[in-house]
């Protein structure tokens, strides 16, 4: 892995599979995942929340909940402090992004939540009454 540029004050590395934060590897793919995490440790040291767009902090905000398919059974202790322990940067990252978007006057858990279910409905609902 090396870094490739900078974008708005944070590197953009690239693994020997492609140039990450791409989308997070699929669910138990342990080697793309492996490569997505060190690229997203070095953007997490390198960037500044005061500095990061509305959206980018609600990716970090994201990005936490996005490790949790990752977490081990409840029953394998070992694994999950394992896990626990390789995921608190991007835990620690979530939280001082959601401190900064609250710091802005936005509250991520106060928002409603709509499926993409829903959202679609309501697309298509607005696309026929045009």
């Amino acid at each position: 892995m090396f870094l490739e540029r900078w974008e708005g004050g944070c590197p953009v590395v690239r693994g020997a599979t492609g140039t990450w934060p791409l989308a997070l590897p699929a669910v138990r793919m342990a080697s793309s995942h492996a490569t997505y995490a060190q690229g997203q440790a070095a953007r997490l040291a390198a960037c500044s929340e005061e500095l990061m767009s509305e959206g980018e902090l609600r990716v970090r905000v994201a990005a936490a909940g996005r490790e949790l398919p990752w977490a081990p059974p409840v029953g394998d202790v070992e694994a999950y402090r394992a896990w626990y322990a390789r995921t608190a940067d991007i835990r620690a990252a979530a939280e001082r992004a959601d401190a900064e978007l609250k710091s802005r006057g936005i509250d991520l858990a106060a928002e409603p939540k709509v499926t993409a279910v829903e959202w679609l409905d309501a697309h298509r609902d607005g696309q026929h009454t045009d």
